[in-house]
């Protein structure tokens, strides 16, 4: 009997026969350790440090926007960091949603909003996933409003599910939500749509946090390089990008004039 290998077992497998790589930009390094010497000592690839590193820039009441809230995890994470802040998240899938709910009462500083984002209002289909065959809803946090490609539909099976998604900068106006200071998007591909969905609100940002793909695991995934293109063109500098080569990864960009005077 032909005997199947999971994507996800394959992509475990690629993680660890393929080092994890950084790349940091030099300058911003060499501030990091002149500036940082102890962080640095303790976490010389930036992992957990960059709160701490960009504190001053975000204060102690930043608005935080999270795209791809999941169950409430790094939700927490800010909430618990900026008790004084405003941590808006979004999560359409209704199973992650109501882990998310239960994760964050007890902060009022949290406002959670069932809603995908994206470069258009309105109703969309949305991809639960359930992992290869559809097993194990573990793999929710993959799900995604991208339909999977050809070759990844095994990987991605689960429900299929109509939400509600918002353009960003349309939800902003009609919330008076007039600034975001810090990004943190894990949208499974689709970060440069909402981006494009959140042009005004867009120039308030100070930080994105962002996923990145050098893989086409869904039809419409950004790839890295475009990503970053359009950041670069928006007035951000790369900091710092933690990836695995043809797999996926995560970069930090802040704005240019906080960049120039961190290096300072």
């Amino acid at each position: 009997m032909k005997k199947f290998i999971t994507f996800f077992a394959l992509l475990f497998f690629c993680v660890s026969a393929h080092s994890h790589k950084v790349s940091m930009n030099r300058n911003f390094r060499t501030a990091y350790k002149k500036n940082f010497p102890e962080l640095y000592s303790k976490d010389p690839e930036c992992l957990g440090s960059y709160f701490k590193i960009f504190e001053k820039y975000l204060t102690k009441t930043p608005v935080i926007f999270e795209a791809g809230g999941f169950d409430g995890s790094d939700t927490v994470r800010f909430a618990s960091e900026f008790p004084d802040g405003l941590i808006i998240t979004f999560e359409p899938n209704p199973d992650s949603f109501e882990k998310l709910k239960n994760r964050v009462q007890g902060f009022d500083n949290v406002w959670a909003n069932q809603l995908a984002v994206n470069n258009v209002n309105g109703e969309v289909l949305f991809y639960v996933c359930h992992g290869t065959y559809g097993k194990d809803p573990s793999f929710a946090g993959a799900s995604s409003v991208l339909k999977p490609t050809k070759n990844m539909e095994i990987h991605y099976m689960g429900p299929r599910i109509k939400v509600l998604c918002v353009k960003l900068d349309d939800w902003c106006a009609e919330n008076r939500v007039d600034y975001i200071d810090f990004m943190w998007l894990d949208l499974e591909g689709l970060e440069l749509r909402v981006l494009k969905g959140a042009l005004e609100i867009l120039k308030s940002v100070k930080i994105i946090y962002t996923e990145t793909n050098m893989f086409m695991f869904r039809k419409g995934t950004v790839q890295y390089h475009e990503l970053k293109s359009f950041l670069i063109k928006h007035g951000f500098k790369e900091v710092v990008h933690w990836f695995t080569p043809g797999l996926q990864g995560n970069a930090i960009f802040v704005r240019e004039e906080i960049f120039e005077d961190f290096i300072k």
